[in-house]
């Protein structure tokens, strides 16, 4: 049976969920942050391998690995997503890409669709039907991505202190 791995290496935790093709989930694992901008490349593999092994539970092998990478701005290669992963599962299929992209392909299956994202950090992206990506903000409080966590602290603390 055909499994398959999705990690979400994000900037405060990173998450990975195991998924057969029927649907079944057999494993989760979580991490650290692994954010390539904040944390240094080894401790962002450090903690892909960590929840990807968690995920697998001793599984030696799965069909593919998307990895969704916070702070990646392009897709990545096949090559970088298997440096990534080590030795922590074997696949016959690796991809790498934004965590914003791959929320985009959860939410719309890959189709085209708008993509509002909001939390720690806040972020658009597009997609229309040929593929072609247009994305604003993602790029932090200093980035100016206002509706980011630390922007809105800065600002309650304004409203607060003066």
């Amino acid at each position: 049976m055909n499994t398959y791995l999705g990690v979400d290496a994000g900037g405060t935790t990173t998450r990975s969920v195991l998924v057969d093709e029927a649907g079944n989930v057999p494993g989760r694992g979580s991490a650290g942050p692994a954010n390539h901008r904040t944390a240094s490349h080894s401790a962002a593999a450090t903690a892909v391998r960590a929840a990807i092994r968690s995920a697998c539970n001793g599984r030696p092998a799965v069909t593919a690995v998307g990895i969704g990478w916070s702070g990646l701005e392009a897709p990545g290669t096949s090559s970088d997503a298997r440096e990534m992963v080590g030795s922590s599962v074997a696949a016959d299929r690796f991809v790498l890409d934004s965590d914003v992209y791959a929320a985009h392909v959860g939410a719309f299956s890959g189709g085209p669709g708008l993509l509002i994202s909001a939390g720690t950090g806040s972020m658009v992206l597009g997609v229309d039907s040929a593929g072609n990506r247009v994305r604003a903000g993602g790029w932090g409080c200093p980035g100016g991505a206002g509706g980011d966590a630390t922007c809105v602290a800065r600002g309650t603390r304004r409203a607060l202190v003066g």
